[in-house]
């Protein structure tokens, strides 16, 4: 964060924890559990927990449960999320976002207020908050967004206020990565090819990505055909590098 503090949220024997560190990782504050129900963590695969900071340096995460593994009905999984106030010692209690089958969840905040978590189920999906992560919209779709379902997201908020999405399609057994750019102030996101390397098979790669970058450019990386790649974009999402 601006101070240098390092944040992190990672699963351990099926729970999920946040700790930080001050010293660039030499050593870390003790542990703080996230989930309310202890023993329900879940992260399989690349399926960890995700975490932005927002207004004050609240701690906004997202996880998966073990629901199920389970057995549990339906409508008890889902995408999870708890909030750190400034200040607080501990999180609040866990809130099911979605209570259906879903998976690749992840998280943006712009720090003034908007936090936006992004899931994947029939289609993708975002869901809003405006009173960082007090309250949250219902689902809401991305019409144009097709994607492999069980290959990860990334959102990221830029410090203009931009939101970004890092997901992969499905469209035709084309599973290449993809950008989505909603500009601040805007009502609706355009869509824009990261993959330059076509990668065609009639499966779920199940792969890991990531997203960030500044005011000017956009750092994406991803897997394709057993190899990363990484592209560099302008704020509008077109490829540069």
């Amino acid at each position: 964060d601006a101070q240098g503090i390092l944040h992190i949220a990672y699963f351990s024997e099926d729970d999920i924890f946040y700790a930080t560190s001050g010293d660039n990782g030499a050593t870390f504050t003790e542990p703080v559990r996230v989930n309310s129900e202890p023993g329900t963590g879940q992260a399989g695969m690349f399926r960890g927990p995700d975490l932005a900071l927002g207004a004050d340096g609240a701690v906004h995460v997202v996880w998966y449960t073990n629901q199920y593994q389970r057995k549990r009905p339906t409508e008890e999984w889902g995408v999870r999320y708890a909030r750190l106030a400034p200040g607080a010692t501990a999180f609040t209690p866990e809130l099911n976002l979605n209570h259906l089958p879903s998976d690749n969840y992840s998280i943006a905040a712009d720090g003034k207020g908007q936090v936006v978590v992004t899931w994947t189920a029939d289609a993708l999906y975002t869901q809003y908050s405006t009173d960082d992560g007090q309250t949250f919209s219902a689902p809401v779709p991305v019409a144009i967004a097709d994607p492999c379902e069980c290959c990860a997201t990334r959102t990221y908020f830029s410090s203009t206020g931009d939101l970004y999405i890092g997901y992969r399609e499905k469209a035709n057994n084309q599973r290449d990565m993809h950008l989505l750019v909603r500009k601040k102030g805007a009502s609706a996101f355009t869509k824009h090819l990261l993959s330059q390397t076509p990668w065609q098979i009639e499966a779920c790669p199940m792969t890991g990505s990531s997203l960030t970058g500044d005011q000017n450019q956009l750092i994406a990386a991803w897997e394709t055909r057993g190899a990363v790649y990484y592209g560099v974009t302008d704020v509008g999402g077109q490829m540069l590098t």
